[in-house]
């Protein structure tokens, strides 16, 4: 317990004239989820809490998740759309992760609580969960509860430390599964960095001192016992949806192999393609290489280059224990690993840096040229989330548009009030606004996060708000409704899109 305090109390007493650096944190966070607060508003699934109030956390074995939703709000169990209030509260939490991400690190400045939070959690994979209005801060929290879980693994000698770590892994489990993966990537890139590293601690105070042997051995018991906990003691009481349980289903175990490896290839090349495709990726490129290379010095050359490749390694498989599912294409919000990954190399790097090269001025240029790609990267994240808050808006805008005209054209039509019908079906999907296709030109990342008028059930069911209550009905079961496609039976036809109705579907084609 006192290597805690003593790092907490060596991070938290500064000077006076040190209190721009909390500043700097707050505001470079602040900064960051202003254009969520500002242009995201009802994104994915946040349609039917907002206008059904139904939670269902639960049915993807998230139990934590309704708990605190239901505690935040007065125990009521019926959800409320509260926009941007959950975006509001993901800045303290965003800056506890930096906290502990900092205190993971023994970095002294505070400074390093406003790099590592943005790291964290602007990096673009984590601009989706950002977005949720319900399901945002339950998101953050859970990433937050794993980094801290991480700290006390490493730092702490008590045995009851240890069972409060696994409690918070085993807490983190049931309000966001994914976010594990930011307990285990930095205690195995701190095991990396600290094996037979050369930097000599007497000269270098700010040298990140922890036994590898030690805490990686006490993260793997915690780490175990928590999964375990999680998967006989806890999943047999989840009743879990359709679509939950079959993400979460393991395949079988001749096709295990080539489910790791497809898993493992779709992911590498998403981070590959989208790397090389804007001048941010390029960026994150550039950091993730130089850091690397920069750490991997501070040893023998062979060494080094292992230390290289299973850097690249942990990378690689950074989505964890997602990469034996059978589901494949798992979601970008799923990425966390992403961002802790990021988070983990800058302070490293600086540890080397502040003790190799005895020259003063090889020292002094090569962390000024390593600051200036640090902060092109902070940068370019906030930079990054205002592009993604407009394409948002912008895109929401066109969307409305189409909505609220093909609901009119619909409930207008004589044709169409003579019958009743019960489903709707969208072939295609809107086209992107102007500001949208120009944006997906830099980030192409976007385009997959951006919502269009479509045939997905959400998408049907986001009519409701223009008065039309349709079901959806799949373009795979049109023909089980008698609807051909083929014939000619438009009510209205213009250049862009097109309303036909057959038997009780309307049919909606967008050209």
């Amino acid at each position: 317990m006192t290597e805690i305090k003593d790092q907490i109390k060596s991070l938290v007493v500064q000077r006076k004239d040190r209190l721009w650096e909390i500043w700097l944190s707050v505001g470079a966070v602040g900064l960051l989820i202003l254009p969520i607060i500002l242009n995201v508003r009802l994104y994915a699934d946040d349609i039917d809490r907002a206008s059904g109030g139904s939670l269902n956390w639960d049915a993807d074995g998230r139990i934590i998740a309704n708990w605190l939703y239901r505690i935040a709000h007065l125990g009521s169990a019926r959800a409320v759309f509260d926009h941007p209030l959950g975006a509001i509260v993901c800045i303290p939490l965003i800056l506890l992760g930096g906290l502990f991400a900092t205190l993971l690190f023994q970095r002294k400045s505070l400074v390093w609580i406003g790099i590592l939070s943005i790291l964290l959690f602007g990096q673009p994979y984590f601009l989706e969960n950002l977005s949720y209005g319900f399901d945002s801060p339950l998101m953050v929290i859970s990433t937050v509860m794993c980094i801290a879980a991480a700290w006390l693994c490493v730092s702490a000698k008590q045995q009851y430390l240890f069972i409060a770590a696994g409690s918070l892994i085993s807490i983190s489990l049931l309000i966001y599964q994914p976010a594990n993966n930011a307990f285990w990537i930095p205690i195995c890139l701190l095991g990396i960095y600290s094996w037979r590293t050369k930097t000599d601690t007497r000269s270098n105070k700010n040298h990140i001192s922890y036994e590898p042997k030690r805490f990686i051995i006490n993260s793997i018991l915690v780490q175990t016992i928590a999964l375990l906990i999680y998967k006989f003691a806890l999943s047999p009481f989840f009743k879990l949806t359709d679509y939950a349980s079959n993400v979460q289903s393991l395949p079988k175990p001749s096709e295990l192999p080539l489910a790791f490896f497809n898993n493992i290839n779709d992911f590498c090349d998403t981070l590959l393609r989208n790397g090389f495709e804007s001048a941010l990726g390029l960026s994150i490129v550039i950091y993730i290489v130089v850091s690397i290379i920069l750490i991997s010095s501070d040893c023998n050359f062979w060494l080094g280059i292992i230390k290289i490749i299973l850097f690249v390694a942990v990378l690689a498989l950074s989505q964890g224990l997602m990469l034996t599912l059978g589901y494949r294409g798992f979601e970008a919000r799923t990425y966390i690993g992403v961002g802790v990954f990021l988070v983990s190399l800058a302070p490293m790097t600086w540890s080397v840096l502040e003790g190799q090269w005895k020259n003063p001025a090889i020292k002094k240029w090569t962390r000024r040229f390593y600051i200036g790609i640090l902060a092109a990267i902070v940068w370019g994240l906030i930079s990054c989330s205002y592009a993604y808050g407009s394409v948002f808006r912008s895109q929401d805008t066109l969307n409305h548009y189409y909505r609220q005209t093909i609901a009119n054209e619909v409930l207008q039509s004589e044709s169409l009030l003579e019958k009743k019908f019960i489903g709707m079906s969208i072939i295609g999907y809107s086209p992107d606004s102007p500001i949208a296709k120009n944006t997906f030109k830099v980030y192409p990342f976007m385009s997959d996060m951006i919502d269009r008028v479509a045939g997905h059930s959400n998408g049907i069911r986001r009519f409701r708000q223009y008065g039309l209550r349709l079901n959806q009905v799949k373009e795979s079961d049109l023909k089980s409704y008698g609807v051909q496609l083929d014939t000619d039976a438009n009510i209205i036809d213009r250049p862009d899109f097109s309303i036909s109705q057959q038997n009780s579907v309307v049919v909606i084609r967008f050209k």
